[in-house]
């Protein structure tokens, strides 16, 4: 009997040690996982536009404004939006430090997304003071396949030619061929200026 069971407490044996492994292995991918994020916390620093005052506002319509909504979530991610229901901008007056880069996620307002068919663009203009340098990116949404995959999209624009210089930064939406007075309520998830810092 003991000779059958050889085997069987081997096989346990080196199951054990086989779990034992996997556990040290998941221990210091999460450990390094931890370091890493706080790496990034430390060598990085944001500047939220939410806590910024708009120096100006455009619109077409009369009755809406820009207007910020906190915890908006999109597949169970919330995030704080400036939220446009018609197209319009708003500009932000600060200074671009060295590395910076323009971090956003872009989507449509669950809520009002269905009420609209119209593509919409999202843009994001960084213009030097004195109409110097300037940085140009869009990104477009379109309902229709933003209702079948809702989902925060990341927008990303890098200001490395705006590097230490005083700038507006400008985010707008409009629709595209320019009819519409109004569009599927759009939002700008965290948009955020992010720049590394020297540790």
């Amino acid at each position: 009997r003991r000779r059958r069971c050889g085997p069987v407490k081997a096989f346990l044996k080196f199951f054990k040690s086989m779990r034992a492994r996997e556990k040290v292995k998941r221990r210091k991918i999460f450990s390094l996982s931890k370091i890493g994020k706080t790496w990034r916390q430390k060598a990085y620093h944001s500047i939220p536009l939410s806590g910024l005052s708009a120096v100006s506002q455009t619109q077409l319509g009369t009755e809406q404004k820009n207007w910020w909504i906190s915890e908006v979530a999109v597949r169970g991610r919330a995030r704080d939006v400036l939220c446009m229901s018609q197209p319009s901008s708003a500009a932000y007056r600060l200074y671009i430090p060295a590395r910076a880069k323009f971090i956003s996620y872009i989507a449509l307002m669950p809520n009002a997304r269905r009420k609209y068919d119209q593509r919409i663009a999202f843009q994001v203009e960084v213009i030097e003071d004195g109409d110097g340098i300037k940085i140009t990116r869009q990104k477009f949404i379109s309902p229709s396949r933003f209702n079948r995959d809702p989902k925060w999209i990341k927008f990303r624009l890098g200001l490395g030619r705006l590097a230490n210089r005083q700038a507006n930064l400008i985010l707008s939406t409009y629709v595209p061929d320019g009819t519409a007075l109004e569009h599927a309520a759009a939002i700008w998830g965290d948009p955020t200026v992010s720049f590394r810092i020297s540790l």
